[in-house]
């Protein structure tokens, strides 16, 4: 599965609330964001918390195979959790429109796995 990953900056004074959503998200609201991230497609979500000169940014690592369906739907998903995290994450923390929400996807630049790469050197050497 792809892994695809973005940062969005955190609006001045959001950074504790947006901790205390992942809170939320991970704790009482741990089911209904299990099926969210399932009927999104996302089988992979982390969050980074990165501190920056400029202000906080939340890095965030998906493995899906379509990011831009997760981008759409959850602007507009009806679903009482994903109303929930627009309104909370998306509106609150990141001060996103959802209606003018869409963002361009981003370039892979280096997609390197080890464990990959240590097995075509492997095979490499027992082909010599």
């Amino acid at each position: 599965m792809p892994t695809y990953a973005f940062a969005v900056p955190i609006l001045p004074d959001k950074t504790e609330d947006l901790k205390r959503y992942a809170r939320e998200m991970t704790g009482p609201r741990l089911d209904e964001y299990k099926n969210s991230s399932r009927n999104m497609g996302i089988d992979v979500e982390q969050f980074w918390l990165q501190h920056t000169p400029d202000g906080d940014m939340l890095v965030v690592v998906w493995k899906t195979d379509n990011p831009a369906k997760i981008f759409k739907d959850s602007m507009v998903s009806n679903d009482p959790y994903d109303k929930w995290f627009r309104e909370k994450v998306i509106v609150e923390c990141f001060g996103i429109n959802p209606s003018d929400f869409d963002p361009p996807l981003n370039e892979v630049l280096v997609d390197f796995n080890i464990q990959s790469a240590g097995k075509k050197i492997f095979e490499d050497a027992k082909r010599k």
